[in-house]
């Protein structure tokens, strides 16, 4: 299938932050289970506001160490070449999601971030970005590592791939298919660019 659109979650699919996830939870007081922003979504307006400080400053430590992941801006400057637009569907903040992307070169036509739709796994950002595009939901192919991209990605009937260098701790089932290196995604999406 041609793709006309190609969707990606940031962290973990085309920068690894290295967020301390453990850290975060344990200064939000949360079970590592807890999902941090549908916990802060409960919180009333001050208590929230202190919660998005931590939250913040764990993403800015994160962003300030992060690598971008091989091969992710080959597969994303092969996109731009055969003019297909490019899209990030995030949960982090639009600030940070936006000094990664020029820290580590990538030209992204569209940024949804948590402050311009409900977070993943609701769907609304991916159709949101398809409305954007002009294109249908399922002419976009979403590309993340984790199962809230999954779920979004079923909701929104947007076939998605899930870039999963190591065994995933959840259940793929409904992926459109899985890759573990962005050479793997290149050879598949652009079959004729095999060196």
């Amino acid at each position: 299938m041609n793709f006309r659109a190609f969707v990606f979650d940031l962290d973990g699919t085309l920068v690894d932050s290295r967020i301390d996830f453990d850290s975060m939870k344990a200064e939000l007081r949360l079970s590592q289970e807890a999902d941090v922003l549908e916990y802060v979504e409960r919180l009333e307006p001050i208590a929230s506001q202190k919660a998005f400080d931590i939250i913040y400053r764990h993403e800015l430590a994160g962003a300030k160490t992060s690598r971008r992941i091989q091969g992710a801006l080959e597969f994303v400057e092969s996109a731009k070449a055969a003019g297909t637009p490019c899209a990030i569907f995030t949960r982090n903040t639009r600030s940070i999601t936006c000094e990664c992307l020029r820290e580590h070169g990538f030209d992204i036509d569209v940024v949804v971030a948590r402050e311009d739709a409900p977070p993943k796994p609701k769907p609304d950002g991916l159709l949101k970005i398809a409305k954007n595009f002009g294109v249908h939901s399922s002419e976009i192919l979403f590309i993340g590592d984790y199962i809230y991209d999954l779920q979004a990605g079923l909701a929104a009937g947007t076939p998605t791939a899930l870039f999963l260098p190591s065994p995933p701790d959840f259940d793929v089932t409904g992926a459109h298919f899985t890759f573990e290196t962005y050479q793997q995604l290149k050879d598949r999406i652009f079959p004729e660019r095999k060196a």
